[in-house]
């Protein structure tokens, strides 16, 4: 071969090589400031966005509760996994989770390219802190919900975590409508996302003494609550929970993911 066409060879061997690595690159979403999206309702709702490494980028707590809970704490920074311990240990401190009751529910909502493995993660990750903690709690996912389901075949959006960011983004504004975000693809939804949850998370420090003194007296209502569920945790109950939880989730999932909206404004009421 001559030494002309060899030079040819290896220069389209080398462009094709960097083709490929851009492509993944971009893909997993590294060229991207905030690549994940996760939202976890206990019926006090959180949003986490976190780069490529699962590393927390930005929170934004969807309701008012959700907005007590995130006062003078730290999530940014938390991989997620720590993230959603911290989540659901305040929701349960405070008494948004109650440690003592079989009527609780999480549903647990993700948007990214590789969205059933992060699924999963965020899954075991609060699967694992309701069996440390001895938790009754059932964990919804938002694919799995009949309600979504529904709804997304209604409005024509493709998937339902394409549905679940547009209706994150349709709860922080009205300057979009459904059929504006619908047409848009999974990037540009983000991008649009990302620009409340920083905006948010640049002024999660700023909050009133009012609010904070609210905070600490949810804390100190229901420490004695969750102190005395706490204590009473050993080795042996652990192994005798462990059992009794998995028969719960498998009695009770399936009736929290027909509406888990509807389950939680019920228990509310």
């Amino acid at each position: 071969m001559k030494k002309s066409h060899q030079i040819i060879f290896v220069s389209i061997a080398i462009l094709l090589f960097v083709a490929i690595a851009l492509v993944v690159y971009f893909s997993e979403g590294v060229g991207m400031r905030s690549s994940r999206y996760y939202r976890l309702d206990t019926g006090v709702a959180i949003e986490f966005l976190t780069d490529s490494d699962n590393i927390v980028d930005t929170v934004y707590p969807v309701d008012e509760d959700a907005r007590l809970i995130v006062i003078g704490e730290e999530f940014v920074g938390l991989h997620i996994d720590k993230a959603v311990e911290k989540y659901l240990t305040l929701c349960a401190r405070m008494g948004y989770i109650d440690v003592d009751s079989r009527d609780n529910g999480v549903q647990i909502s993700v948007s990214s390219t590789f969205t059933q493995a992060i699924e999963n993660e965020i899954y075991e990750a609060c699967n694992k802190y309701f069996l440390d903690n001895e938790i009754y709690c059932v964990i919804a996912e938002s694919d799995a919900d009949l309600a979504l389901y529904r709804e997304k075949k209604e409005k024509n959006i493709s998937s339902i975590e394409k549905l679940v960011v547009i209706k994150s983004v349709l709860e922080k504004t009205n300057k979009y409508t459904l059929e504006d975000l619908s047409i848009k693809n999974e990037s540009e939804l983000m991008e649009i996302l990302e620009s409340f949850h920083e905006e948010y998370t640049n002024n999660m420090s700023e909050y009133s003494e009012d609010d904070y003194a609210k905070k600490i007296s949810m804390l100190a209502d229901n420490k004695q609550r969750y102190d005395t569920h706490m204590s009473a945790i050993t080795n042996d109950t652990l192994r005798d929970f462990a059992d009794k939880y998995s028969k719960y989730k498998k009695s009770e999932t399936y009736d929290w993911e027909l509406d888990f909206a509807k389950k939680i404004a019920e228990k509310k009421s």
